[in-house]
């Protein structure tokens, strides 16, 4: 079914999220088409807290690209 989403999708991880998350970021990234995933140095699970700018710079161009 996930290859039914038609919306852009940006996928999101941390860099330290557990390997669980990491397969299901990856599965999400290839099975949305055009979905872009974004990897977060030094991150968790908890993105926007643990690197707030670095998850807000990802969101922003992912926001402004034009595609």
């Amino acid at each position: 079914r996930l290859s039914t989403i038609r919306a852009r999708t940006l996928v999101l991880v941390g860099e330290l999220d557990g390997e669980e998350t990491g397969r299901v970021a990856e599965v999400l990234a290839t099975s949305i088409p055009g979905a872009s995933k974004t990897v977060i140095a030094g991150a968790g699970h908890l993105i926007q807290i643990d690197a707030p700018v670095d998850f807000g710079r990802a969101v922003r161009d992912f926001l402004t690209e034009r595609r």
